[in-house]
């Protein structure tokens, strides 16, 4: 359970690690602000499923079976950057957001909106 626990968390702190094999896909920050917020279904590493939530305020919730974490958003230069109070202990980092026949991805998630 702690293998797939890491796995999500690196899943959703894949919001914060780039992504350069998609380049020509990469939303721009204008799509991001069209994006976010929301509330968004995710699959990490195709074998766990999470749902997060990114408020207008910034703030952010994670759930998954069991788990579930809260922390902040923001957009910065064209870039997705994401905090998670437990599962980024609490640093955060910011990705670039690439487009994936109707959902978006970065290394090791996928995720769509719901």
């Amino acid at each position: 359970m702690k293998r797939i626990l890491k796995l999500a968390v690196a899943g959703v702190v894949v919001l914060c690690a780039s992504s350069s094999a998609y380049a020509e896909a990469t939303l721009t920050h204008s799509q991001l602000q069209k994006l976010f917020p929301g509330t968004f279904t995710a699959v990490v590493y195709g074998v766990k499923k999470l749902t997060f939530t990114a408020k207008g305020n910034g703030t952010l919730f994670g759930q998954m079976p069991g788990k579930q974490d809260s922390g902040r958003w923001s957009l910065k230069d064209g870039k997705l950057c994401v905090m998670l109070t437990t599962w980024t202990r609490g640093k955060s980092a910011c990705s670039t957001v690439v487009a994936d026949n109707g959902w978006y991805q970065g290394r090791g998630i996928k995720f769509r909106k719901i």
